[in-house]
């Protein structure tokens, strides 16, 4: 014998075998507001309304790598300008040697320059005053002869440095034990070269 529920505002009439009586599903109330259906992950757009989740965690971590990325290059690219070197070649020349010397001979510097010979040092200093070279002369020659006497009158050292610190735009090389100032040249200056450099 079967027993039937009254009919009411849940539903029509239906058979009832005994136990607990079937959950009607009811809608939700007026003041809850729409609610969004369920929405397995990954599957169709968010509804509307719905919050989007996970994606805030990992769109910081991409923010982070991002910026770790360019603080990297960033880094690298100033560790690399600071050990970025350059070879300086040039010439000291003296044009009054108080002397009248053979063409192309050796020589070494006379009167007010006898400090100027073979082995007197040469220093490059950067923009901060700073020693980034140094080296030595080399040996005195004399130039061509000229056309009235057949004689030099002119003495030149040459000098080579290498593995000087190119992080600046300007640069002071200076001649001679103790010197200060120097002849200033620009970092390109010094790269092309070589440079000369006058008494």
């Amino acid at each position: 014998m079967t027993s039937t529920v009254e009919r009411g505002s849940t539903g029509p009439e239906q058979p009832w075998w005994g136990g607990p009586l079937p959950r009607v599903p009811q809608p939700p109330p007026a003041w809850a507001g729409p609610v969004a259906p369920d929405v397995p992950a990954g599957l169709g757009p968010v509804p509307p309304g719905r919050p989007v989740t996970g994606t805030g965690p990992r769109r910081g971590w991409v923010v982070l790598g991002v910026v770790g990325a360019l603080l990297g290059v960033a880094m690298l690219g100033a560790a690399a300008g600071a050990h970025r070197t350059m070879d300086v070649t040039g010439a000291v020349t003296l044009t009054s040697t108080y002397a009248t010397l053979p063409p192309h001979s050796a020589c070494n510097g006379a009167g007010l320059y006898s400090w100027l010979d073979s082995g007197t040092p040469v220093t490059i200093t950067d923009a901060n005053g700073e020693i980034v070279g140094a080296g030595v002369l080399g040996d005195g020659t004399s130039g061509a002869g000229t056309s009235w006497s057949g004689y030099s009158s002119t003495c030149t050292f040459s000098f080579s440095i290498d593995d000087v610190t190119a992080r600046d735009d300007f640069y002071r090389i200076a001649v001679g034990s103790g010197a200060t100032g120097g002849v200033p040249f620009s970092r390109a200056q010094l790269q092309d070269g070589p440079v000369s450099i006058t008494y």
